[in-house]
């Protein structure tokens, strides 16, 4: 699985996938750098999030967006970023880095992609099997300094293993279901407004809302616009996995997407 957190030979959880050369390397959470989303303090909002925060504080975050953008719903965002993730797991267990660029932010695509080549140079694959969310919590939101920010934890349930791409021999965890807590950071620019059509979270174009297929230079294959240069899109900073599922839930502030 793709994302930032402790090493799953350690904790025995499916995990940041990983060879001898990369362990020691990519345990920080990735952020993009330049101009565009990812590139300011959002890189470390979250961990500024007080679990004890009420359901108030947690509508007000929420609200101080939506008073910009009316069009604005964080269960949508919520649902689609759910979905997203799904979309960058499956293009990282199919080597398939193109799949998963047009919602994550620049840095943290490059390390993908990084990823996928070392796991092709070492004659690798990631084996991702009935991977499902099982609940999406808010954690925060933060507008500021140019870009809103908006933290979900996303709980999910899979079977993740490594395998030699020759053999089907598995090289790293096994067939067993674990429990997965991962948690996600998006951000976008806060002069954005959100599109009836979802744009890249919903895996669509933001200019002509044509089913999205990026060319080389980032511009979408229909109507030629720049999607990647576009920071009025959301896109993915951070996605951490966290060691335990129980103190993950338990550390979350008030459920306000299943209220």
């Amino acid at each position: 699985m793709f994302g930032s957190g402790a090493d799953a030979a350690t904790h025995q959880t499916p995990g940041f996938p990983t060879s001898p050369t990369t362990a020691t390397t990519q345990q920080q959470a990735p952020v993009s750098d330049g101009d565009g989303p990812g590139a300011r303090a959002g890189r470390d909002v979250s961990a500024s999030w007080s679990t004890t925060r009420s359901e108030r504080d947690l509508l007000a975050e929420v609200d101080e967006i939506a008073d910009r953008d009316p069009l604005f719903d964080i269960h949508r965002l919520a649902d689609d970023a759910a979905a997203a993730f799904l979309r960058v797991q499956r293009a990282f267990a199919a080597q398939d880095a193109a799949g998963a660029r047009s919602v994550l932010a620049t840095a943290l695509w490059e390390q993908a992609r990084s990823q996928i080549e070392e796991y092709r140079h070492n004659g690798r694959r990631n084996v991702q099997e009935h991977l499902k969310i099982q609940s999406v919590r808010f954690i925060g939101a933060r507008s500021g300094d140019g870009y809103d920010t908006v933290g979900l934890r996303l709980f999910t349930t899979t079977v993740d293993y490594d395998v030699m791409a020759s053999t089907n021999e598995i090289v790293r965890g096994d067939k067993s279901s674990h429990p997965l807590a991962v948690d996600v950071v998006l951000e976008r620019s806060s002069a954005a407004a959100t599109t009836a059509d979802g744009g890249p979270l919903r895996n669509r174009c933001p200019h002509c809302a044509a089913t999205l297929t990026l060319e080389w230079d980032g511009s979408c294959r229909d109507c030629t616009a720049d999607v990647l240069g576009d920071t009025h899109r959301w896109v993915m900073i951070k996605i951490t996995r966290l060691p335990d599922w129980d103190d993950a839930l338990a550390s979350c502030p008030p459920d306000i997407l299943g209220a």
